[in-house]
């Protein structure tokens, strides 16, 4: 195929066209249906694919697990967990199992003014007490985090 390119270059559309015609044709036969021709395109240059396990798609919510941060140095690594997995503002925050006062790490609290900061949605208590998202899940699972982490949002 790069040599016929090469030899006749106007006849790369040609080429580029029968290429995803046939990786098209390829999905087909694996019951994979792509509506529009440049999808195949992009999936064929992927090389990692991330999928998400957290509810988002049957509860549509999303929460904040863990945390992962330096401390004063590369070598104070922090592993951090986080409770619940609803928009609720409410949980604890441990470490090895065990609760910590998130305050008493300042890179914690750093991160925290960051999550705000870089942040548009907020969150809310609707009907029957439930809490609910304005905005995108991902920034308002960060904005419960924020919460939970006990620090004052920063005024923008």
């Amino acid at each position: 195929v790069a040599l016929a390119v090469a030899a006749i270059p106007e006849g790369l559309p040609a080429v580029v066209t029968t290429c995803l015609a046939l990786g098209t044709r390829r999905m087909a036969k694996r019951n994979a249906l792509i509506r529009h021709l440049p999808a195949v395109e992009t999936l064929g240059c992927t090389s990692v694919i991330c999928s998400d396990k957290t509810g988002t798609l049957t509860t549509n919510q999303m929460s904040v697990q863990r945390i992962f941060c330096f401390g004063d140095s590369i070598k104070a690594k922090m592993e951090l967990e986080v409770e619940g997995n609803t928009y609720e503002p409410r949980g604890s925050i441990r470490m090895g199992g065990r609760k910590v006062d998130p305050l008493q790490f300042p890179v914690l609290s750093e991160l925290a003014k960051v999550m705000s900061l870089c942040n548009l949605s907020s969150i809310t208590r609707g009907k029957g007490g439930v809490w609910e998202r304005v905005g995108e899940s991902t920034e308002a699972a960060l904005k419960v985090a924020v919460e939970k982490i006990g620090v004052d949002a920063p005024a923008r």
